[in-house]
């Protein structure tokens, strides 16, 4: 039985911004499987409660985008998230709240 990979290391910076004017970094570090490669993911929940995907699988652990503002209503919190691949399709999602102010 393919086990998912293993909880790791989620980050987004800055933890507050501007939308579409600062960058987002997203990282994934210390995250482990029986079966690599692993694959990374990225995105946030839309206000409309939809996620998002600005980087699609890829090995790369780490991206970058600019985001829209968050709920108003929720101090401009925006919910992101990583979704993490074992070589078989098993995955493993770890998130974590920003808040990303209006411009």
């Amino acid at each position: 039985v393919n086990s998912p990979p293993r909880l790791g290391i989620f980050s987004v910076a800055p933890k507050v911004g501007v939308e579409l004017t600062d960058n987002f970094l997203f990282s994934a570090l210390q995250w482990t499987t029986s079966n690599y490669p692993l694959n990374y993911q990225f995105g946030y929940l839309s206000k409309s409660g939809v996620n998002i995907v600005f980087q699609s699988k890829s090995l790369r652990s780490f991206g970058s985008t600019v985001l829209p503002s968050g709920v108003d209503s929720n101090n401009f919190t925006l919910q992101t998230f990583v979704d993490v691949f074992d070589l078989l399709g098993a995955n493993s999602t770890r998130a974590t709240k920003i808040m990303v102010k209006q411009g």
